[in-house]
């Protein structure tokens, strides 16, 4: 009886270990977006997709785009902010030579600004971050169960 069951737990890692490894293997990473720097995973869609992977493929699809807004508008404001501190240091020091870059003293005073009046957002995208994620677990769950189960049976 012990060695039946330690078999079956066996097939059952294997089978998991395999789907995970085709999962991975099967996605593919595009290039970083121009602007949000974002890289978009896109797993392979399957014929056979059950109907809990397809709701987490959703799922991702709707974070993806809602991570590449935040930091389409965030990459967007900190180079328009750095353009105007680049342009007011060279204004209020016209003998600063404009051919070589900043020092970095200088350049840590605008990255310190631009966090602190970028505070606030920051903080609710990672709260909102948080709550995502978590609530991607479920899915997870229901679509690695669904497609091992989905496994089982076609043996």
């Amino acid at each position: 009886m012990m060695q039946a069951t330690r078999q079956v737990r066996t097939r059952t890692l294997c089978l998991q270990h395999r789907y995970m490894a085709k999962m991975v293997q099967d996605t593919r990473v595009a290039t970083p977006h121009p602007v949000s720097r974002l890289r978009k995973a896109e797993p392979r869609i399957y014929d056979n997709d059950t109907p809990s992977e397809q709701a987490l493929r959703t799922r991702l699809d709707k974070d993806y785009e809602w991570h590449h807004q935040f930091w389409t508008q965030n990459n967007i404001a900190f180079k328009e902010s750095k353009r105007k501190f680049i342009n007011d240091y060279y204004t209020e020091n016209p003998t600063a030579d404009k051919t070589q870059r900043l020092p970095a003293e200088v350049m840590a005073r605008f990255y310190k600004s631009f966090l602190d009046t970028h505070r606030q957002p920051h903080r609710n995208y990672n709260l909102e971050w948080w709550q995502r994620s978590f609530a991607q677990l479920p899915l997870f769950a229901k679509a690695h169960l669904s497609r091992f189960f989905a496994n089982l049976q076609s043996k």
